[in-house]
């Protein structure tokens, strides 16, 4: 039997999270930016870091579920999140790579990542 994932009581959500949305310019070139969308309070679990050493540098990512409150102009069965949208935390940008709804609209969670990248001596 699947485990139910219910949503995060209030009181975990203790990462203050700045969710970004893609805006593109045209000034004579297509200019990509992106702009505060909302800031929300969500949980934050680290799933997963990996590390490689390519080309002389040193490359880092790390996967990471969000669970933030539930909103309609967020709902991924309408909006594709993952294509228009990033997360903001500690200064540090996360990369939306898929979004779901959380029990009967309780919620929505974020899986993102990040990279660094050093380059070696």
């Amino acid at each position: 039997m699947a485990e139910l994932l219910h949503v995060t009581p209030v009181g975990t959500r203790s990462a203050k999270v700045t969710l970004e949305h893609r805006v593109q310019t045209t000034s004579g070139f297509p200019v990509e930016t992106w702009e505060t969308f909302a800031t929300l309070w969500m949980q934050k679990v680290d799933l997963l870091g990996t590390e490689a050493y390519r080309a002389n540098q040193t490359a880092a990512r790390y996967d990471v579920r969000f669970i933030g409150p539930y909103a309609p102009t967020l709902d991924p069965e309408t909006v594709d999140v993952a294509a228009t949208h990033r997360l903001r935390h500690r200064g540090q940008v996360y990369d939306i790579t898929s979004a779901a709804i959380v029990g009967h609209y309780e919620g929505i969670e974020y899986f993102a990542m990040t990279s660094t990248q050093t380059e070696g001596l």
